[in-house]
């Protein structure tokens, strides 16, 4: 973008005060989290490749593991089903441990794409821990982080609910991040 602007006669000043004004994107690589030991971030990652692109961004950032936690999302009118291998061996080829987790199961079994999901994760040889409560499997993976991890939560992101059935629950991860790190102080 700056080589852009710059080939365009644009000053650097001005393309330095553009760059300085721009907002953070709620829910893409947000930091929830972070102190001298560990981050939190939290991403809408919810395919293959944001989520590979996701970890993969934040590797050069981890001194320890990356530790994922996710789930693939029921999305409407459709099972999901098709991106559950997928996004497992994703998963499994870029970090070091997942907690696989519900995101918006709907009316689908949530232990059943637990499964299906964890499955694909340990035949791409990745570590993992299927935990069907979302908020459990955050609490989970912020209990077993050591100094100099990282833990992304993937696939809601800017979202503030979980559908589980027909019945939206409010369901806010920053807040649930904030909620965890302060009972633990």
């Amino acid at each position: 973008a700056v080589a852009a602007a710059y080939c365009q006669g644009i000053g650097l000043g001005q393309i330095a005060a553009g760059i300085r004004a721009v907002q953070r994107i709620k829910g893409r690589l947000e930091v929830a989290y972070q102190d001298d030991d560990i981050k939190v971030v939290i991403d809408f990652a919810h395919t293959e490749d944001s989520l590979e692109k996701a970890l993969t961004t934040l590797r050069p950032f981890t001194d320890g593991r990356l530790i994922l936690v996710f789930g693939v999302y029921a999305a409407p009118g459709k099972d999901g089903s098709g991106k559950r291998e997928a996004m497992g061996k994703v998963a499994a080829q870029y970090a070091d441990f997942c907690v696989v987790t519900s995101d918006n199961p709907k009316n689908q079994d949530p232990d059943a794409i637990i499964a299906e999901v964890s499955e694909a994760v340990a035949s791409a040889g990745g570590e993992y821990r299927g935990i069907v409560d979302r908020r459990e499997a955050i609490e989970y993976a912020i209990a077993m982080s050591r100094k100099g991890d990282v833990i992304l939560i993937a696939g809601k992101g800017h979202e503030t609910t979980q559908v589980i059935g027909k019945t939206e629950i409010p369901f806010n991860e920053a807040e649930i991040v904030g909620e965890i790190m302060s009972s633990r102080a």
